[in-house]
């Protein structure tokens, strides 16, 4: 079975009861939101979902491909 995601807006959290009506297996949250860690992404899979992190090429203007992966994998 395929994951349904969904992005949530960076400050905001996920409402799980609304998430789970609509059939929303995946989470994903703003790598730039600084509540978003690796323990906030572990609470999320505690409540059973399959949380993830996600960002734009165009918040690093000038980055490289190389560079951009570095700065995701810091800053999670």
């Amino acid at each position: 079975m395929a994951n349904r995601a969904i992005w949530v807006d960076a400050g905001n959290d996920a409402d799980y009861a609304k998430l789970r009506e609509a059939g929303i297996t995946a989470p994903y949250f703003s790598i730039r939101d600084p509540r978003v860690t690796s323990a906030y992404l572990d609470a999320v899979a505690a409540e059973g979902f399959a949380p993830g992190v996600y960002a734009a090429w165009n918040w690093l203007p000038g980055a490289s491909g190389k560079s951009f992966a570095e700065w995701m994998h810091t800053n999670l």
